[in-house]
């Protein structure tokens, strides 16, 4: 028997800092970068990642989306999807991924279609101990094809922060 849980707020409060920050620069249109970001601990529970989609964005699209068990090192941001040099499962909808019996991180795999673009929140919907979770997460990721400056500048530029 298995339960829902679920830890949703309806949006990401465009009116306020995000609580996490990644960019990058140099970035030219069609350049492809992949993220992690980490799921809750689950304690001793197995997890499974099901879906993750981006809240909102500027100039860019998701090209891939997998899980990375967090025992080998986060992926942090790097060039490419999918990453060379860890073991990302790359979720499959007719093929669930396995349980990980580790924490993992949602691996975005996402392209720039602008040099300057970016994404604000992103919802996670996995399974913990068998236990299914949504959970939204108020974070930005941007790039920019020079020196982004302030992280708040930029992501009020894309519209992605309103003050």
């Amino acid at each position: 028997m298995s339960c829902n849980a679920d830890f949703l707020q309806p949006q990401v409060d465009l009116t306020t800092t995000p609580g996490w920050t990644i960019g990058t620069s140099q970035a030219a249109a069609g350049d492809i970068y992949t993220f992690g970001w980490p799921l809750r601990d689950p304690g001793d529970a197995d997890q499974r990642l099901r879906a993750v989609e981006i809240v909102e964005s500027h100039g860019l699209e998701i090209v891939g989306v997998g899980s990375n068990a967090l025992d080998g090192g986060s992926i942090g941001i790097t060039d490419g999807w999918p990453p060379e040099g860890y073991d990302v499962e790359v979720i499959n909808p007719a093929h669930p991924l396995p349980l990980a019996h580790a924490r993992v991180e949602a691996v975005i795999g996402i392209r720039a279609l602008e040099p300057q673009s970016g994404l604000r929140g992103l919802r996670l919907t996995y399974e913990n101990g068998g236990v299914r979770v949504t959970e939204l997460v108020d974070m930005a990721f941007f790039a920019c094809p020079q020196d982004c400056g302030d992280a708040d500048d930029v992501l009020s530029e894309l519209g992605l922060l309103l003050r």
